[in-house]
C-alpha cells in the first residue's frame, strides 16, 4: 500500500518493525533497495550488517551444538559472501575506507583466489593506512 503511493519511507517504516522477517534474504534484499531509493546508505548498510551479524551467530550456534564442521567453513555460504561484497561495496561508495576495507579483507580471507576482493581492500587500505598502501606496493 505504500509502496502503490509512492511513500518508499513509509514503507521502509513498517519493514522495519517485522522481526520475524528480518533475517529472510527477501526482507533484506527488498529493504537494501528501498532505502537505495531513499539514498539512505546507511540504512543499508545497516540492514546488510544486521543480516551478516545474524548469519554468523546461527552459524555459530549450529557449529557449537552439533561440532560437525568448522565454523569458518560455513562463511562460505554463498548466501553470506553475497551480503558481505553488498555490504563492502556500500561502504565503499559511501567513503567509509576503513570498514569496507575489513569487508574486503574477509572476502579475500575467504576465497584467496578473488582478486576483485584484493584490489578493492589494496584500495581502500590506502585511503587510511599509508604505511599499509606502502607494503602492497612492495609486492
Amino acid at each position: 500500500m505504500h509502496l502503490n503511493n509512492k511513500n518508499v519511507a513509509a514503507a521502509v517504516a513498517l519493514l522495519e518493525n517485522v522481526e520475524s522477517l528480518k533475517s529472510s534474504p527477501g526482507y533484506v534484499a527488498t529493504v537494501v533497495s528501498l532505502y537505495q531509493q531513499l539514498n539512505d546508505t546507511d540504512g543499508a548498510i545497516r540492514v546488510l550488517d544486521r543480516a551478516l551479524n545474524a548469519m554468523v551467530c546461527r552459524s555459530f550456534a549450529d557449529n557449537v551444538l552439533s561440532f560437525l564442521s568448522p565454523f569458518s567453513q560455513d562463511k562460505k555460504d554463498p548466501n553470506f559472501v553475497t551480503l558481505l561484497r553488498k555490504s563492502a561495496e556500500l561502504k565503499m561508495a559511501a567513503g567509509r575506507h576503513k570498514d569496507s576495507s575489513i569487508a574486503f579483507k574477509a572476502l579475500y580471507d575467504l576465497n584467496n583466489t578473488d582478486m576483485d576482493a584484493l584490489c578493492s581492500l589494496i584500495m581502500e587500505t590506502s585511503y587510511y593506512d599509508a604505511v599499509c598502501h606502502l607494503s602492497f606496493e612492495l609486492f
